[in-house]
């Protein structure tokens, strides 16, 4: 993952799960990265903490409600809030991208207020229209919606103090996925241009629903679409 205000600086992306694909992405339009490691679920059920968060105070502030969330579910959040933290701590716009993130332009300025700066996905990579108001993953009948996939977004530290302090009200549900906790009815989300995609949603998408609008007929074709528009550009 990458970790990727009125108008300021972003300072640097930050990837929390290395894969030589993003960081080609990110070299290829000079946006500038840097490794964050984050918690990891992977380790037979355990979740185990990198050394430079090991000691963070604010892991202990968070409830777990649902004991069928995953190791793996579980690390994913825990390695989203550490970014939050480290924006609020750094006191400066970053980008937050996931380790499936194709980065295909650069973002150095972060424009807006207290908001979430979505920055793309495979559909719109697929001739998906933008608007100002990006697309929607949602559950339980469009009852939630949330951002579409948490592969790449923009934060300032108005806005991750935001995403803390609800976290730590709400806990973690069976429904506090990194994407599901990101609720379009508790944060703003907008996008203003185009830089990043999700990679692995060529092949599957990592929420169990999109708006009916977003989702695309030829759904199961999306991995054959996505190869021949890499094809065209080479």
């Amino acid at each position: 993952m990458i970790l990727f205000f009125h108008t300021r600086e972003i300072l640097i992306a930050l990837i929390l799960l290395l894969c030589q694909t993003i960081v080609n992405s990110c070299e290829k339009v000079n946006q500038k990265y840097t490794l964050w490691q984050g918690v990891d679920g992977t380790n037979n059920g355990k979740i185990c903490f990198p050394e430079h968060l090991a000691n963070k105070d604010y892991f202990n502030w968070i409830k777990i409600h649902d004991n069928r969330l995953t190791s793996s579910q579980i690390a994913c959040v825990l390695s989203h809030f550490s970014l939050w933290a480290h924006c609020l701590t750094i006191d400066k716009p970053i980008i937050i991208l996931e380790h499936d993130a194709i980065m295909v332009n650069s973002l150095h300025k972060f424009e807006f207020y207290n908001m979430i700066q979505y920055l793309g996905c495979i559909e719109q990579y697929l001739g998906q229209p933008q608007y100002i108001i990006p697309p929607h993953g949602s559950l339980f009948d469009y009852r939630y919606r949330f951002i579409c996939r948490a592969h790449a977004y923009a934060i300032d530290p108005q806005i991750a103090k935001r995403l803390i302090t609800k976290f730590i009200e709400v806990g973690l549900t069976e429904t506090s996925t990194a994407d599901t906790f990101i609720r379009a009815d508790w944060f703003p989300i907008i996008q203003k241009g185009f830089y990043a995609y999700d990679l692995s949603s060529a092949e599957l998408s990592t929420v169990e629903e999109l708006d009916e609008s977003w989702k695309p007929a030829d759904w199961k074709n999306w991995k054959n679409k996505w190869k021949e528009k890499n094809n065209e550009q080479k």
